[in-house]
């Protein structure tokens, strides 16, 4: 009986903690505290999400994060400070570092703004994934490297051990064979290595100049 209690309380716990871990992730999503709701400049918070590129949609997140304390955005107002701040946010440079960050902006910018802003942003997109393939490459020399230092201390292994390997002339031959794939393995690992390196350094030339003319 004193077990079952035992293992009800600690479900309580558990439970309890859940609860609480929630609480918390819930809270660390709102995007106003308490006292910025209650004594909120609606265009002043409309403008600093236009100006950050926020979509429309960010307004519900006001909404939710204020409704427990009673407070209800005033929609046209945030409106009309958020197209003031996306007037800002929808430049060519906007666009630019919008793109050069990697980020996902939809279509936050809409009519007129649209254009100058797009084509910021492609050019800062284009820089973005192309600076992701070089690292992903540089990612893979080095574990080419440490591949290449693995067979080079096994071949060096496996060469030491030659006398006790030779007992036979089969062993032998087949210690031989194992050394001569290995070696194998190795010079394809360097030729790998030495045309990656090819790779990365024209890539890193033509980042430059993408740079040098955004």
């Amino acid at each position: 009986m004193a077990e079952k209690r035992g293992v009800v309380t600690i479900r309580k716990f558990i439970a309890a903690g859940i609860v609480l871990g929630m609480s918390f992730l819930m809270g660390a999503c709102a995007t106003l505290k308490k006292e910025e709701c209650l004594t909120a400049d609606w265009y002043q918070i409309g403008y600093e999400d236009g100006a950050k590129g926020y979509p429309l949609s960010r307004i519900g997140k006001h909404r939710k994060a204020c409704a427990k304390h009673g407070v209800a955005p005033d929609m046209a107002v945030y409106e009309q400070g958020r197209h003031r701040g996306l007037v800002e946010f929808c430049t060519p440079d906007g666009g630019y570092r919008a793109g050069l960050s990697g980020r996902d902006v939809g279509n936050v910018c809409t009519g007129e703004l649209n254009e100058p802003f797009m084509a910021g942003y492609n050019t800062g997109r284009d820089i973005y994934l192309l600076e992701r393939e070089v690292r992903k490459e540089e990612r893979d020399q080095e574990d080419r490297h440490r591949e290449i230092t693995r067979i080079e201390n096994e071949i060096k292994a496996r060469e030491a051990g030659m006398g006790k390997a030779c007992e036979t002339s089969e062993s032998c031959r087949k210690a031989i064979d194992d050394i001569r794939e290995l070696d194998r393995q190795l010079n394809d690992l360097r030729q790998d290595v030495r045309s990656s390196e090819f790779k990365i350094q024209s890539r890193k030339r033509t980042l430059e100049d993408m740079k040098a003319n955004a």
